[in-house]
């Protein structure tokens, strides 16, 4: 996903050419960026101090046994590009894929006996005033407890060296996601239960018979 300048025009990013600008336009943000970018905004006005940096992710809520995109989105309002951003993940939360924007490479470290797995993305850079999106493609265990959060904390890394935590229990709180309390039955699940429903209805049958041959 091309970064996105806030109040200026969309940087495309080899992606296809620029839309035209001049002073009475301006490159067309999707419904949702426009969302995103209105709340930054506004953030930074009723705050009255500047938004240092800014980070979401969604979806807000997952279910048991389904494949999710997550999308982490980071924002930067300072002077000093962030070029690394690092999401640990829950156990909960097996990774089938990685996605990388423009300039950045992604790279999936595995658990180990002392670390969460977690993901990382480097290489490019997150200029002030843009925001850049980094997704990845899930799976929520089958046995995760509806009503329970996931937890996925997130680092970023400036040019000047310097990071900015968002941590389980500090002072800037891991963003969340809440589990829904139904199981979503993946294909394969979905065509094993219908063989099995299947297998049933040919017993009863067959028993049926039996029954009144006897």
């Amino acid at each position: 996903m091309p970064g996105v300048r806030l109040g200026g025009r969309l940087q495309t990013h080899g992606l296809g050419p620029a839309a035209p600008t001049g002073p009475h336009r301006a490159a067309p943000l999707t419904r949702g960026r426009r969302l995103f970018a209105a709340g930054i905004l506004l953030g930074l006005g009723a705050a009255g101090r500047p938004l240092w940096a800014q980070i979401a992710l969604d979806p807000p809520s997952v279910t048991p046994a389904a494949w999710e995109r997550f999308t982490l989105r980071v924002v930067n309002q300072t002077d000093t590009p962030t070029v690394a951003v690092r999401i640990t993940l829950p156990e909960a939360v097996q990774v089938l894929g990685v996605g990388a924007p423009p300039g950045f490479t992604a790279r999936l470290q595995p658990a180990t006996d002392s670390s969460a797995p977690s993901i990382e993305w480097s290489g490019g850079r997150v200029d002030r005033g843009a925001f850049y999106e980094f997704a990845f493609l899930g799976r929520v265990a089958p046995d995760a407890r509806p009503g329970a959060e996931l937890v996925f904390p997130v680092r970023l890394t400036r040019a000047s060296g310097s990071t900015v935590d968002w941590a389980r229990g500090g002072a800037s709180r891991a963003p969340t996601v809440s589990i829904r309390g139904t199981t979503a039955i993946s294909p394969a699940g979905a065509f094993a239960l219908a063989g099995a429903a299947t297998g049933l209805a040919i017993l009863a049958l067959v028993l049926a018979v039996v029954r009144r041959r006897a």
